[in-house]
């Protein structure tokens, strides 16, 4: 659906001479990427709102978009792939949220932090066979997600230690980023395992 949708409006940009046919492929994977985040996005605002936790999808959701654009990892392969993993993914932490009790938050959410922090700082970015990174952008890619991270490590630390931020918040984040960082070594672990 998403594929015709894309083609149906790149064939509107060429007739309007908006954009060039030899460029019509790329305006059409663009505007998939446009508009299957745009369909994620707000299939969680609207699942947040259900489940009356619309500040924490918030927070899933700048984290996620704000830090996996650097990482790289694992890319669902069809667009149904990836919406019911990023579904999957935020529902699962929305729960684990809900159930870990506050006297464990922050011990787990520091540990979840760190690891994920490790795990970015070693392995990010990870490619994608359909976008491969020059060594300039990599090196660009490796900073910008060591940066990011240990921002997001600090205000989790901050979160914790001041209780300025409510500890449900500050373990959503953590949990973010544990998952940015599962997603950042799958596809580590799936290349050692076709030389083994």
């Amino acid at each position: 659906m998403l594929k015709i949708l894309s083609e149906d409006l790149a064939l509107i940009l060429l007739k309007n001479k908006i954009i060039d046919i030899k460029d019509r492929d790329i305006y059409i994977y663009g505007l998939e990427i446009i508009l299957s985040t745009i369909a994620i996005t707000l299939t969680l605002i609207s699942m947040g709102i259900i489940f009356r936790k619309l500040i924490l999808t918030l927070v899933f959701i700048s984290i996620f978009m704000l830090l996996r654009t650097y990482t790289g990892g694992y890319h669902a392969e069809k667009f149904s792939q990836c919406f019911f993993t990023s579904i999957g993914i935020y529902i699962v932490e929305i729960i684990t949220t809900s159930l870990i009790a506050e006297k464990y938050k922050m011990i787990l959410g520091i540990f979840f932090a760190l690891v994920s922090t490790i795990i970015i700082f070693i392995f990010s970015p990870v490619e994608n066979s359909n976008n491969p990174l020059t060594l300039e952008e990599k090196r660009k890619y490796k900073k910008k997600s060591r940066v990011i991270i240990l921002a997001i490590l600090t205000f989790i630390l901050i979160g914790f230690y001041t209780n300025c931020i409510k500890a449900e918040i500050t373990f959503m984040v953590s949990l973010t980023i544990l998952s940015i960082g599962i997603l950042t070594i799958i596809p580590v672990f799936e290349r050692r395992k076709k030389y083994v």
